[in-house]
């Protein structure tokens, strides 16, 4: 069917393939092997994809029917046999996208979906919860594409800072113990040399 995009969410094993004849198959990684179509949208357009790093939601717009696919992430069942999936009902939920969605992205926490609508020079801010628009933002032009940007450090700058600071202490005060431990030993090496020569 012509693969367009692809998605692999950080869970599960399985890479979503969305396809320019409006199908959503799966591939099992561990295997590298199809699995099926799990969702079917026959001469669609679908955009580029992105999933829930929280829920494993994977997030389909679809510039034809004006909404964006929320598909429950599938389950994989290995036996003997080949890999085998079983895929919830799909979609599990079609979100209004007005301006003919592009793109979607997903922030780390899934807190926001931000979509991508080109035929309306804007990009959809929703919250990821409750797939309710926050606000629209106008961009002008014809965005195709969004990003919301990398994960979060688990700690602030300043106490990665101040974990850089001991870090670089303590490899400087190494040394320095080694020295003072190593005077030690050599006076108490003289004092039991001159005991025992006394």
């Amino acid at each position: 069917g012509a693969p367009i995009g692809v998605v692999i969410p950080n869970s599960g094993g399985v890479a979503y393939v969305s396809t320019r004849s409006g199908a959503i198959v799966a591939l099992d990684l561990a295997h590298q092997a199809l699995l099926g179509t799990v969702f079917q949208a026959p001469g669609h357009t679908l955009g580029a994809m992105d999933y829930d790093a929280v829920t494993g939601q994977v997030y389909v717009p679809d510039a034809t029917a004006n909404v964006v696919y929320a598909l429950a992430p599938v389950a994989v069942t290995s036996g003997t046999g080949a890999p085998a999936f079983s895929a919830p009902h799909e979609p599990g939920r079609a979100i209004t996208a007005e301006g003919n969605p592009a793109a979607v992205a997903i922030t780390f926490d899934g807190a926001y979906a931000l979509v991508a609508e080109p035929g309306a020079g804007v990009v959809n801010i929703m919250d990821g919860v409750s797939h309710q628009t926050l606000k629209r933002v106008t961009v002008g032009g014809s965005p195709h594409a969004v990003i919301t940007g990398a994960y979060p450090s688990l700690v602030s700058q300043v106490a990665a800072f101040v974990i850089d600071m001991l870090f670089i202490g303590a490899i400087l005060l190494l040394p320095i113990l080694f020295y003072v431990s190593e005077r030690r030993y050599q006076r108490k090496k003289r004092q039991r040399a001159a005991q025992s020569t006394g």
